[in-house]
């Protein structure tokens, strides 16, 4: 099975733009999802996807990372125009 350091590692290799694990995101495995889950937050904002195990598992070890690529960069994606809404929201 796939540890926290080795998918954490794996993200920031795969997009290394998206910040520093356990600063700007956080990786844990969810028991009841039976996923990992990857939370990217920046202050009080926090937004939340699932990465399957056997995603992860084929990334670390076959290299076949375009699932969990695409996968974070939706949520990073995602993420950004989340802040931007809410700063626009805080604005009016």
């Amino acid at each position: 099975m796939v540890t926290k350091e080795e998918l954490c590692q794996k993200i920031a290799k795969v997009h290394p733009n998206i910040g520093v694990c356990g600063i700007d995101f956080d990786v844990e495995f969810d028991e009841e999802a039976n996923a990992w889950a990857v939370d990217f937050h920046r202050d009080r904002h926090h937004l939340k996807t699932f990465v399957e195990d056997n995603e992860a598992d084929s990334c670390l070890t076959e290299d076949r990372c375009m699932s969990l690529a695409l996968q974070i960069s939706q949520l990073r994606t995602n993420f950004d125009k989340y802040i931007h809404e809410h700063a626009l929201e805080k604005d009016n």
